[in-house]
């Protein structure tokens, strides 16, 4: 899972050249010199942090090759859905000042991440909540 895998999968299953599209992108400060590179760890971070927040154990750095590619197709769609939709919407209050709305939490949430990423990732296994040992609790055989 690299940045090169990366684009070339936006490229071959989504038709989408992300040096181009990131170009104009607005969620990408136009100071850091590699869009590409600010993207692709920002797609990594928000997928990461999706699993953390199911499964809070979760360390990269110990998946296996199976957890990392599905990781990696996650990484696609949800870069895919950032760029279709134009938005990063985990960066997103609610607030609506010119129609007077606040959004609530979960409907933000539910527009933050792709669906065909959730599934992905409940699909390999990785949105597992699990039972995880509770402080000062030894498991008893």
């Amino acid at each position: 899972m690299n940045q090169e895998q990366f684009v070339n999968d936006m490229l071959i299953r989504h038709g989408i050249n992300c040096e181009k599209k990131l170009s104009v992108y607005h969620f990408i400060g136009k100071d850091s010199g590699d869009n590409v590179a600010v993207f692709y760890y920002r797609v990594k971070d928000i997928v990461v942090n999706k699993i953390c927040e199911y499964n809070p154990n979760f360390d990269i750095d110990t998946a296996n090759i199976y957890e990392i590619k599905k990781i990696h197709d996650a990484m696609v769609e949800q870069g895919a859905y950032m760029l279709m939709t134009g938005i990063d919407a985990s960066m997103i209050t609610g607030l609506d000042f010119t129609g007077n709305t606040v959004m609530d939490h979960k409907s933000i949430k539910q527009r933050a991440f792709n669906d065909n990423a959730h599934r992905i990732l409940m699909n390999a296994g990785l949105l597992y909540r699990g039972l995880r040992p509770r402080n000062g609790y030894q498991d008893v055989i």
